[in-house]
């Protein structure tokens, strides 16, 4: 059985955007986001009905650069900052 965490190392380019995105994720949940997607860039989101609109609306917005698109779920609040583990094995 592989288990593989989302979790990135601390020096990641989107430290800083998973930052903005969990202290901005209780607002979100209370304020009827939940199951839309965002991107998030620099301290600045953009919300999609979907994860393709997400990415659309993120590339539109910011450019060809790295962004983070995460769907505002409870997921991140009981299971941390970098999501609930995926099982390979259920996956693949």
């Amino acid at each position: 059985n592989y288990t593989m965490s989302s979790r990135q190392d601390d020096d990641s380019p989107l430290e800083k955007e998973i930052d903005f995105f969990m202290k901005r994720l209780p607002f979100w949940l209370l304020t009827g986001k939940r199951g839309r997607w965002v991107s998030v860039n620099d301290n600045v989101s953009v919300f999609g009905r979907n994860v393709k609109e997400a990415v659309e609306r993120g590339y539109d917005s910011f450019g060809n650069v790295p962004f983070l698109v995460r769907e505002v779920s409870l997921e991140y609040i009981r299971h941390g900052r970098y999501g609930k583990p995926v099982n390979l094995n259920t996956v693949y």
